[in-house]
């Protein structure tokens, strides 16, 4: 469909192809150019200024009587009238695409002229077919509260005109602890969140679009160990979700067992070792920023043989037992050269955490230039 009434309509002839064939169109300006004789028009209606160049049957000059033509791109104004001769006056073009500009289906005989097929707006069903998102590639973990950053999303139906109204389902993907999505596309990001990329995801009917996220961190974060049996770089949904913790991080090992994976890679960490969650060294130097036992908690001293002269780590300058468990806490060792160092002074602050005589905290692994055997039960109080 051509509409521009008030100017010459101009068809650009060239040698390669010698023509183009227009059928099915609708043609409305105040003059045409000559031109449109060098081209093949079939079933075309022209209005105006412009009339029906002599060429196939079918053509024809008169008023297409659309709904309520306009140049200010309200496309609907251009249906047409229920009494117009362009309707059911065309012709069946070969690999048509089977759909008009609103994406109705055509007939298999004498379809409209022009782009609408429909009678009326209310026959053509808007369906969600793209979807756009735009927002920050980046938002900080606080260090208390949440942060929030919009996502808009740009829907479109199956003709790609904009749908203003479209509804949205958010979601995040992975799902993970400290990270949400209002209803209006506000992504929020709390303190207990960890750094890692994520992906926002919009679905609106059966379009669908994600944007890729990286949350960061400006600070020490609180990582969780979520219970699998793995090693320190595990960031998986069973290990840490996200990190591993460095230095200035906080790490809690409740259930399951982490093994370390290179020498010193603790260093700077505060570790809290509960319940029947276990640290090894996995046959490496640990050497924890700060070390807690809550409510029972194993750490283990692993393949120490070849560390004879410094043992298998080195202990903080405060070991501390809290919560309440009946077994208690345990520093295992039991092979060679299985000792801790304790050049920083360690004190060892430990609370009557079973309640009765039992040790609330037992050491089987040497404690260098500590006096006493390398098997020690240690009672409530403060000991160095």
């Amino acid at each position: 469909m051509f509409y521009n009434p008030g100017a010459t309509l101009d068809v650009t002839w060239t040698s390669n192809p010698s023509f183009v064939l227009f059928t099915n169109n609708i043609f409305v300006g105040a003059a045409r150019s000559p031109e449109f004789t060098r081209q093949l028009f079939m079933t075309n209606t022209f209005s105006g200024g412009v009339t029906r160049p002599v060429t196939i049957d079918g053509n024809r000059t008169e008023n297409p009587l659309f709904v309520d033509p306009n140049t200010n791109g309200n496309l609907a104004g251009f249906l047409l009238q229920t009494s117009s001769l362009a309707r059911n006056s065309g012709s069946v073009i070969a690999s048509n695409g089977g759909k008009d500009f609103w994406g109705v289906t055509l007939p298999t005989s004498a379809p409209h002229r022009g782009a609408a097929q429909i009678n009326r707006i209310s026959d053509f069903t808007a369906t969600a077919s793209f979807l756009r998102l735009t927002g920050s590639d980046a938002v900080e973990i606080p260090q208390s509260g949440s942060n929030a950053s919009l996502f808009v999303p740009m829907v479109r139906d199956q003709n790609f005109r904009p749908m203003a109204s479209a509804a949205i389902t958010w979601s995040i993907r992975p799902a993970v602890s400290g990270v949400s999505m209002d209803a209006d596309g506000t992504l929020r990001v709390a303190s207990n969140a960890v750094p890692r990329r994520i992906a926002v995801q919009a679905t609106s009917g059966g379009a669908v679009a994600e944007y890729s996220v990286a949350l960061y961190a400006n600070h020490g974060i609180a990582y969780e160990w979520a219970g699998g049996n793995g090693n320190w770089n595990d960031t998986s949904s069973s290990g840490w979700n996200g990190g591993p913790p460095v230095n200035g991080d906080r790490a809690w090992i409740g259930l399951g067992s982490v093994a370390s994976t290179a020498n010193n890679q603790q260093s700077g960490i505060a570790i809290t070792v509960a319940g029947s969650g276990l640290l090894r060294s996995g046959g490496h130097y640990l050497t924890p920023g700060n070390l807690t036992f809550t409510d029972g908690g194993t750490v283990q001293l692993e393949n120490t043989g070849h560390y004879a002269n410094y043992g298998g780590g080195l202990l903080p300058q405060t070991v501390a037992v809290r919560g309440s468990s009946t077994t208690g806490a345990f520093l295992l060792g039991g092979a060679d050269h299985a000792f801790w160092n304790m050049s920083q002074g360690t004190v060892f602050d430990v609370d009557d955490i079973t309640g009765d005589m039992s040790a609330d905290l037992t050491i089987s692994a040497g404690l260098k230039d500590a006096v006493g055997s390398p098997d020690t039960a240690w009672k409530q109080g403060r000991e160095r």
